[in-house]
């Protein structure tokens, strides 16, 4: 039976299926080498406690006080209540708290602060090394200098310092 276009069965010609065995052997390559360096970023944090850089003190207080806020019902989360000495601070004003709920309801589940931390960490590799690879890949169109500029980027001693 003909389809619109000429196409016959399931047969697509755009998408994963029309992929040859080179680009899909590409892919993997590329997969490999990003699920190596983001293993190698997150080594660092495997061994017991954090890795703290210029705020981390402030910032692992901000995830339990989010959580702390959202067991006791305040959503949106903008005024802290647990921190400054249990005065409360206005953190949520100034740095977006969007991507801390995240820990914040892994804490709310039963994982500790650091547990809760190292996952988030390694979500954030993750999404670095991608990120990362796709706005190169399109900018350069040689996946080669992408794969460069992901491993370079998720790999920098400034990341560290400043996760």
């Amino acid at each position: 039976m003909e389809r619109r276009g000429g196409q016959s069965g399931s047969r697509r010609r755009n998408g994963w299926h029309s992929a040859t065995g080179e680009q899909r052997r590409e892919g993997l390559i590329i997969f490999l080498i990003g699920a190596v360096t983001v293993a190698a970023a997150f080594l660092p944090t495997l061994p017991k406690g954090i890795f703290l850089g210029y705020d981390g003190w402030f910032h692992l207080a901000r995830i339990e006080s989010l959580a702390s806020a959202l067991q006791n019902g305040i959503f949106p989360v903008k005024i802290h209540p647990s921190l400054n000495f249990t005065y409360g601070y206005g953190v949520g004003f100034f740095y977006p708290d969007f991507f801390l709920y995240l820990p914040a309801f892994l804490m709310m589940a039963g994982l500790s602060v650091t547990a809760a931390y190292k996952i988030f960490l390694l979500l954030i590799f993750i999404a670095l090394f991608g990120s990362t690879y796709t706005v190169l890949r399109r900018l350069t169109q040689r996946a080669e200098a992408a794969v460069c500029g992901a491993v370079a980027l998720t790999l920098s001693f400034n990341l560290f310092w400043n996760v």
